[in-house]
């Protein structure tokens, strides 16, 4: 019998899948829209950090280059929640899986630009931090947003970076909560 303060210090592993093959797209979807979800708040907050002025672009160009901006950095995080994960626990190949299907479902939802191009942009041999300043600055430059505010090349890389309790829940949610549970917490 092991007392609550030994179990309490026992972390989840990642080596084995805790879920049947069947389930893996559904959890990925989910894990999709919800990262997604957060690409966008994050990408507002940085346009709103930054006072960039949302009726620069004509409205067909805005709304094709904001969701390309968003799916850039969902596949950003996507890769971080791994790469964080990666550094605490021992992971599976399942999990290359995962995050596939989570790559090939926002590729659907937004083809352009896909995920592997935007992986192909970035030097992933990186830690997370210099891979999210990288970001910053290419959006940065695309939005123009250099003269708008003085940190406008680290505030979005800062901004990722602080995110990352909250990459690690998600991830956590999708592999270890129910389907049942996560279908509703959408």
């Amino acid at each position: 019998m092991t007392d609550s303060s030994e179990t309490s210090s026992i972390k989840p592993s990642y080596e084995k899948i805790p879920f049947n093959d069947g389930e893996l797209n559904k959890r990925s979807l989910i894990w999709a829209m919800k990262l997604g979800r957060f690409a966008k708040v994050i990408f507002n907050n940085y346009l709103i950090h930054c006072n960039y002025d949302i009726a620069q672009p004509s409205e067909t160009v805005k709304q094709n280059l904001f969701q390309g901006t968003i799916k850039e950095i969902l596949t950003i995080l996507i890769w971080l929640s791994i790469i964080e994960i990666k550094q605490e626990f021992i992971i599976g190949d399942w999990l290359k899986s995962l995050v596939l299907e989570a790559f090939a479902i926002s590729d659907v939802m937004q083809p352009i630009p896909g995920s592997y191009d935007i992986m192909n942009k970035y030097n992933l041999t990186h830690d997370g931090f210099e891979t999210a300043t990288q970001l910053s600055i290419n959006l940065c430059n695309l939005y123009e947003l250099g003269n708008s505010t003085p940190d406008a090349l680290v505030f979005l890389s800062n901004e990722i970076m602080a995110t990352s309790p909250k990459r690690k829940e998600f991830l956590n949610s999708i592999v270890f909560d129910s389907l049942d549970s996560l279908e509703k917490s959408l």
